[in-house]
Protein backbone atom coordinates (compact mmCIF):
# COMPACT_ATOMS: atom_id res chain seq x y z
CA UNK A 1 0.00 0.00 0.00
CA UNK A 2 2.76 2.45 0.94
CA UNK A 3 4.61 1.52 -2.22
CA UNK A 4 1.50 2.28 -4.29
CA UNK A 5 1.06 5.72 -2.70
CA UNK A 6 4.78 6.46 -3.16
CA UNK A 7 4.55 5.52 -6.85
CA UNK A 8 1.44 7.63 -7.28
CA UNK A 9 3.12 10.68 -5.76
CA UNK A 10 6.20 10.12 -7.86
CA UNK A 11 4.00 10.11 -11.00
CA UNK A 12 1.79 13.10 -10.04
CA UNK A 13 4.47 15.43 -8.66
CA UNK A 14 5.97 16.38 -12.06
CA UNK A 15 2.48 17.04 -13.44
CA UNK A 16 1.63 19.33 -10.50
CA UNK A 17 4.87 21.27 -10.90
CA UNK A 18 4.38 21.61 -14.65
CA UNK A 19 0.81 22.91 -14.21
CA UNK A 20 1.95 25.40 -11.54
CA UNK A 21 4.71 26.71 -13.81
CA UNK A 22 2.33 27.18 -16.73
CA UNK A 23 -0.17 29.00 -14.54
CA UNK A 24 2.54 31.33 -13.25
CA UNK A 25 3.56 32.23 -16.82
CA UNK A 26 -0.02 33.12 -17.86
CA UNK A 27 -0.54 36.87 -17.37
CA UNK A 28 -3.54 37.85 -15.30
CA UNK A 29 -6.48 38.81 -17.46
CA UNK A 30 -7.42 42.44 -17.03
CA UNK A 31 -11.01 43.13 -16.19
CA UNK A 32 -12.95 44.39 -19.17
CA UNK A 33 -13.85 48.06 -19.03
CA UNK A 34 -16.67 49.41 -21.16
CA UNK A 35 -15.56 52.67 -22.71
CA UNK A 36 -18.17 55.39 -22.90
CA UNK A 37 -19.52 56.07 -26.37
CA UNK A 38 -17.98 59.07 -28.07
CA UNK A 39 -20.35 61.97 -28.44
CA UNK A 40 -19.18 63.77 -31.52
CA UNK A 41 -21.23 66.05 -33.71
CA UNK A 42 -22.10 64.88 -37.18
CA UNK A 43 -19.85 66.60 -39.66
CA UNK A 44 -21.41 68.92 -42.19
CA UNK A 45 -22.09 66.82 -45.27
CA UNK A 46 -22.16 67.43 -48.99
CA UNK A 47 -19.74 67.32 -51.89
CA UNK A 48 -19.56 71.11 -51.85
CA UNK A 49 -19.12 71.41 -48.08
CA UNK A 50 -15.80 71.21 -46.21
CA UNK A 51 -15.25 71.22 -42.45
CA UNK A 52 -11.85 71.72 -40.89
CA UNK A 53 -9.33 73.92 -39.11
CA UNK A 54 -8.04 77.17 -40.58
CA UNK A 55 -4.28 76.96 -41.02
CA UNK A 56 -3.81 80.17 -43.01
CA UNK A 57 -5.73 83.27 -44.14
CA UNK A 58 -4.31 85.48 -46.88
CA UNK A 59 -3.63 89.01 -45.63
CA UNK A 60 -5.88 90.54 -48.27
CA UNK A 61 -8.69 88.05 -47.66
CA UNK A 62 -8.14 86.31 -50.98
CA UNK A 63 -7.72 82.71 -49.81
CA UNK A 64 -8.23 80.40 -46.85
CA UNK A 65 -6.28 77.22 -46.17
CA UNK A 66 -8.22 74.45 -44.48
CA UNK A 67 -6.98 71.29 -42.79
CA UNK A 68 -9.87 68.88 -43.14
CA UNK A 69 -7.93 65.80 -41.92
CA UNK A 70 -4.43 65.01 -40.61
CA UNK A 71 -3.39 64.12 -44.15
CA UNK A 72 -5.31 66.74 -46.17
CA UNK A 73 -4.80 70.50 -46.38
CA UNK A 74 -6.37 72.58 -49.16
CA UNK A 75 -6.41 76.24 -50.17
CA UNK A 76 -9.55 77.86 -51.58
CA UNK A 77 -10.22 81.29 -53.03
CA UNK A 78 -12.66 83.51 -51.11
CA UNK A 79 -15.27 85.00 -53.43
CA UNK A 80 -15.59 88.80 -53.24
CA UNK A 81 -19.27 88.41 -52.28
CA UNK A 82 -18.72 85.47 -49.90
CA UNK A 83 -21.10 85.37 -46.91
CA UNK A 84 -19.61 85.06 -43.43
CA UNK A 85 -21.38 84.06 -40.21
CA UNK A 86 -19.95 83.79 -36.73
CA UNK A 87 -21.95 83.16 -33.57
CA UNK A 88 -25.08 83.19 -35.78
CA UNK A 89 -24.52 86.79 -36.86
CA UNK A 90 -23.11 88.43 -39.97
CA UNK A 91 -19.33 88.70 -39.91
CA UNK A 92 -16.27 89.47 -42.07
CA UNK A 93 -13.39 87.19 -43.06
CA UNK A 94 -11.21 89.16 -40.61
CA UNK A 95 -13.35 87.83 -37.72
CA UNK A 96 -11.92 84.34 -38.28
CA UNK A 97 -8.53 83.28 -36.93
CA UNK A 98 -6.00 80.54 -37.60
CA UNK A 99 -6.79 77.47 -35.49
CA UNK A 100 -10.57 77.93 -35.56
CA UNK A 101 -12.86 75.22 -36.94
CA UNK A 102 -15.10 76.40 -39.76
CA UNK A 103 -17.49 75.08 -42.39
CA UNK A 104 -16.92 76.18 -45.99
CA UNK A 105 -19.64 76.15 -48.63
CA UNK A 106 -17.95 75.81 -52.01
CA UNK A 107 -18.93 76.29 -55.62
CA UNK A 108 -17.05 75.71 -58.86
CA UNK A 109 -15.56 78.57 -60.81
CA UNK A 110 -17.13 78.95 -64.23
CA UNK A 111 -13.76 79.86 -65.74
CA UNK A 112 -11.47 77.08 -64.55
CA UNK A 113 -13.62 74.73 -62.43
CA UNK A 114 -11.70 75.42 -59.21
CA UNK A 115 -13.57 75.39 -55.89
CA UNK A 116 -14.28 78.80 -54.38
CA UNK A 117 -15.72 79.75 -51.00
CA UNK A 118 -19.21 81.26 -51.16
CA UNK A 119 -19.86 80.91 -47.41
CA UNK A 120 -17.68 80.52 -44.32
CA UNK A 121 -19.22 79.94 -40.88
CA UNK A 122 -18.42 78.54 -37.49
CA UNK A 123 -20.12 75.23 -36.76
CA UNK A 124 -22.90 76.68 -34.60
CA UNK A 125 -23.84 79.15 -37.35
CA UNK A 126 -23.77 76.44 -40.02
CA UNK A 127 -26.12 74.17 -38.04
CA UNK A 128 -28.47 77.09 -37.40
CA UNK A 129 -28.48 78.19 -41.03
CA UNK A 130 -29.12 74.59 -42.15
CA UNK A 131 -32.22 74.53 -39.92
CA UNK A 132 -33.45 77.82 -41.39
CA UNK A 133 -32.95 76.58 -44.95
CA UNK A 134 -34.73 73.25 -44.52
CA UNK A 135 -37.39 73.60 -41.81
CA UNK A 136 -40.46 75.69 -41.12
CA UNK A 137 -39.31 78.36 -38.66
CA UNK A 138 -41.21 80.80 -36.47
CA UNK A 139 -39.82 84.35 -36.61
CA UNK A 140 -40.86 87.88 -35.65
CA UNK A 141 -41.11 90.39 -38.50
CA UNK A 142 -38.75 93.35 -38.15
CA UNK A 143 -39.12 95.04 -41.54
CA UNK A 144 -40.95 94.11 -44.72
CA UNK A 145 -40.33 95.42 -48.23
CA UNK A 146 -41.28 94.37 -51.76
CA UNK A 147 -38.48 91.81 -51.98
CA UNK A 148 -37.14 91.32 -48.44
CA UNK A 149 -38.43 90.24 -45.04
CA UNK A 150 -36.08 90.98 -42.15
CA UNK A 151 -36.91 89.17 -38.92
CA UNK A 152 -35.55 87.90 -35.63
CA UNK A 153 -35.54 84.24 -34.57
CA UNK A 154 -35.45 82.45 -31.23
CA UNK A 155 -35.02 83.69 -27.66
CA UNK A 156 -31.78 85.47 -28.60
CA UNK A 157 -33.56 87.44 -31.37
CA UNK A 158 -31.05 86.31 -33.98
CA UNK A 159 -31.33 88.35 -37.20
CA UNK A 160 -32.42 86.51 -40.33
CA UNK A 161 -33.31 87.78 -43.80
CA UNK A 162 -35.67 86.15 -46.29
CA UNK A 163 -36.25 86.92 -49.95
CA UNK A 164 -39.91 87.39 -50.94
CA UNK A 165 -41.39 87.51 -54.43
CA UNK A 166 -44.66 87.29 -56.30
CA UNK A 167 -44.40 83.50 -55.84
CA UNK A 168 -44.50 83.79 -52.05
CA UNK A 169 -47.76 82.43 -50.61
CA UNK A 170 -49.20 84.51 -47.75
CA UNK A 171 -51.73 82.97 -45.32
CA UNK A 172 -53.59 84.64 -42.48
CA UNK A 173 -56.61 83.57 -40.41
CA UNK A 174 -57.03 80.50 -42.58
CA UNK A 175 -57.28 82.50 -45.81
CA UNK A 176 -54.95 83.56 -48.58
CA UNK A 177 -53.55 87.00 -47.81
CA UNK A 178 -50.90 89.47 -49.01
CA UNK A 179 -47.86 91.25 -47.58
CA UNK A 180 -50.08 94.22 -46.69
CA UNK A 181 -51.86 92.01 -44.13
CA UNK A 182 -48.68 91.70 -42.04
CA UNK A 183 -46.72 94.27 -40.04
CA UNK A 184 -43.53 94.56 -37.92
CA UNK A 185 -43.89 92.68 -34.65
CA UNK A 186 -46.08 89.92 -36.11
CA UNK A 187 -44.97 86.37 -35.42
CA UNK A 188 -45.07 84.23 -38.55
CA UNK A 189 -44.05 80.74 -39.61
CA UNK A 190 -42.00 80.57 -42.79
CA UNK A 191 -41.56 77.69 -45.24
CA UNK A 192 -38.09 78.16 -46.76
CA UNK A 193 -36.54 77.42 -50.13
CA UNK A 194 -32.78 77.66 -50.58
CA UNK A 195 -31.55 79.78 -53.48
CA UNK A 196 -28.30 79.18 -55.45
CA UNK A 197 -26.98 82.49 -54.09
CA UNK A 198 -27.18 81.15 -50.53
CA UNK A 199 -30.15 83.37 -49.67
CA UNK A 200 -33.39 81.91 -48.32
CA UNK A 201 -36.64 82.38 -50.20
CA UNK A 202 -39.81 82.61 -48.11
CA UNK A 203 -41.97 80.16 -50.04
CA UNK A 204 -44.89 80.43 -47.57
CA UNK A 205 -45.48 83.02 -44.86
CA UNK A 206 -48.34 82.26 -42.46
CA UNK A 207 -49.63 83.41 -39.09
CA UNK A 208 -49.63 79.86 -37.68
CA UNK A 209 -47.39 76.82 -38.02
CA UNK A 210 -50.31 74.69 -39.21
CA UNK A 211 -51.22 77.22 -41.91
CA UNK A 212 -47.58 77.21 -43.03
CA UNK A 213 -47.59 73.41 -43.25
CA UNK A 214 -50.81 73.51 -45.24
CA UNK A 215 -49.42 76.19 -47.52
CA UNK A 216 -46.37 74.01 -48.10
CA UNK A 217 -48.68 71.18 -49.14
CA UNK A 218 -50.50 73.45 -51.59
CA UNK A 219 -47.20 74.23 -53.31
CA UNK A 220 -46.12 70.60 -53.44
CA UNK A 221 -46.68 68.26 -56.38
CA UNK A 222 -47.31 65.35 -54.02
CA UNK A 223 -49.85 65.38 -51.18
CA UNK A 224 -50.09 62.62 -48.55
CA UNK A 225 -53.11 61.89 -46.39
CA UNK A 226 -56.14 59.67 -45.87
CA UNK A 227 -58.92 59.19 -48.41
CA UNK A 228 -62.28 60.30 -47.03
CA UNK A 229 -64.63 59.87 -49.98
CA UNK A 230 -64.64 59.44 -53.75
CA UNK A 231 -67.06 61.02 -56.22
CA UNK A 232 -66.50 59.13 -59.47
CA UNK A 233 -69.34 60.97 -61.22
CA UNK A 234 -67.75 64.40 -60.70
CA UNK A 235 -64.16 63.14 -60.91
CA UNK A 236 -63.21 64.36 -57.43
CA UNK A 237 -62.32 63.05 -54.00
CA UNK A 238 -61.84 64.33 -50.46
CA UNK A 239 -58.70 63.60 -48.46
CA UNK A 240 -57.47 64.62 -45.02
CA UNK A 241 -53.88 65.71 -45.55
CA UNK A 242 -50.96 65.18 -43.20
CA UNK A 243 -51.09 68.91 -42.40
CA UNK A 244 -54.63 68.38 -41.08
CA UNK A 245 -56.58 69.97 -43.91
CA UNK A 246 -59.67 68.55 -45.61
CA UNK A 247 -59.09 69.04 -49.33
CA UNK A 248 -61.40 68.34 -52.24
CA UNK A 249 -59.35 67.60 -55.34
CA UNK A 250 -60.35 66.93 -58.93
CA UNK A 251 -58.70 64.23 -60.98
CA UNK A 252 -58.09 63.61 -64.65
CA UNK A 253 -59.83 60.88 -66.61
CA UNK A 254 -58.53 58.27 -66.86
CA UNK A 255 -56.93 58.42 -63.40
CA UNK A 256 -53.80 56.37 -62.81
CA UNK A 257 -54.17 54.33 -59.62
CA UNK A 258 -51.26 52.39 -58.09
CA UNK A 259 -51.13 49.87 -55.25
CA UNK A 260 -48.10 47.76 -54.32
CA UNK A 261 -46.36 48.96 -57.52
CA UNK A 262 -49.23 47.63 -59.62
CA UNK A 263 -51.82 49.50 -61.66
CA UNK A 264 -55.32 48.90 -60.27
CA UNK A 265 -58.81 50.14 -61.05
CA UNK A 266 -60.62 53.05 -59.44
CA UNK A 267 -62.70 50.57 -57.43
CA UNK A 268 -59.58 49.72 -55.40
CA UNK A 269 -59.85 53.10 -53.66
CA UNK A 270 -61.66 52.89 -50.31
CA UNK A 271 -62.30 55.50 -47.61
CA UNK A 272 -59.74 55.27 -44.81
CA UNK A 273 -56.84 54.28 -47.08
CA UNK A 274 -53.56 56.24 -46.74
CA UNK A 275 -52.88 57.70 -50.18
CA UNK A 276 -50.47 59.96 -52.05
CA UNK A 277 -51.93 62.24 -54.71
CA UNK A 278 -49.70 63.58 -57.49
CA UNK A 279 -50.83 67.07 -58.46
CA UNK A 280 -50.30 69.27 -61.51
CA UNK A 281 -51.85 72.56 -62.64
CA UNK A 282 -53.92 72.81 -65.79
CA UNK A 283 -54.12 75.75 -68.22
CA UNK A 284 -56.34 77.68 -65.80
CA UNK A 285 -53.88 77.04 -62.91
CA UNK A 286 -56.38 74.67 -61.27
CA UNK A 287 -55.02 71.77 -59.25
CA UNK A 288 -55.62 68.42 -60.94
CA UNK A 289 -54.59 64.99 -59.64
CA UNK A 290 -53.24 62.63 -62.30
CA UNK A 291 -52.16 59.72 -60.08
CA UNK A 292 -53.23 58.26 -56.73
CA UNK A 293 -51.03 55.74 -54.95
CA UNK A 294 -52.42 53.60 -52.14
CA UNK A 295 -49.65 53.69 -49.55
CA UNK A 296 -49.84 50.23 -48.05
CA UNK A 297 -48.23 50.17 -44.62
CA UNK A 298 -48.34 53.92 -44.15
CA UNK A 299 -50.08 55.14 -41.00
CA UNK A 300 -53.35 56.98 -41.37
CA UNK A 301 -53.41 60.74 -40.85
CA UNK A 302 -54.40 61.64 -37.30
CA UNK A 303 -55.02 64.84 -35.41
CA UNK A 304 -52.18 63.91 -33.04
CA UNK A 305 -49.66 63.86 -35.89
CA UNK A 306 -50.77 67.31 -37.03
CA UNK A 307 -50.41 68.69 -33.52
CA UNK A 308 -46.94 67.16 -33.12
CA UNK A 309 -45.88 69.00 -36.25
CA UNK A 310 -46.21 72.41 -34.62
CA UNK A 311 -42.80 74.01 -33.98
CA UNK A 312 -41.44 74.80 -30.56
CA UNK A 313 -40.38 78.30 -29.61
CA UNK A 314 -36.77 79.26 -29.00
CA UNK A 315 -34.12 78.30 -31.53
CA UNK A 316 -34.72 77.37 -35.14
CA UNK A 317 -38.00 75.52 -34.92
CA UNK A 318 -39.08 72.92 -37.43
CA UNK A 319 -42.28 71.33 -38.55
CA UNK A 320 -41.38 67.66 -38.19
CA UNK A 321 -41.98 65.50 -41.20
CA UNK A 322 -44.16 62.48 -40.53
Amino acid sequence: MRRTVRLSLTFLLPLILLHSFAFAQTPAKKPSVTKPAKTTKTAAKGANVKTGEITALAAAGETVTLKSSPEKTETFALLPKAHYLKKQRDAQWTDFKVGETVVLHLRKSRSDGSLQVSEMMDRVSWDWMTELRHNVTMVTIKTLSDDTLEATEGKDSLPVTYTVSDKTLWEKSGKQASAADFKPGDKVSIVPRSLPSGNIMASVIADTAQAAAQGKEHKSTSVHGTLQSLDAKNHSFVMKTEAGEMRTLSYTEPLEVKQDSKTVTLSALKPGQPIAARVKHDDTDTEVVWRITVETGRKKTTTKKTTAALPKTGGASAVTKP
